[in-house]
């Protein structure tokens, strides 16, 4: 079965892509759906950690990342923070 939309997702949205919307539009947007059965939401304040982490210079590019879980199992493996320091000299 191949499905197919009759209209643009962006009729919905006046226009606008999911991303370009602003944070208010995007709660807005968000509203109009129902609640996924047995998932409660929870505002956590995960953005606003994210945001200090990024703030802070904690974030770390993908492929640094994927250097490091290639090095998961070996002998001489070391946490990330180690592994980075000993990268980085």
């Amino acid at each position: 079965m191949v499905a197919r939309m009759d209209r643009d997702p962006g009729e919905f949205l006046g226009g606008k892509a999911v991303a370009d919307l602003s944070d208010d539009e995007f709660d807005a947007y968000m509203a109009r759906f129902p609640p996924a059965p047995g998932i409660p939401h929870v505002d956590d304040g995960g953005d606003d950690e994210a945001d200090a982490d990024i703030a802070a210079g904690r974030i770390y590019e993908h492929e640094v990342v994927a250097r490091w879980l290639r090095t998961a199992g070996r002998p001489d493996w070391k946490s990330f923070e180690a592994w980075f320091a000993d990268l980085n000299g």
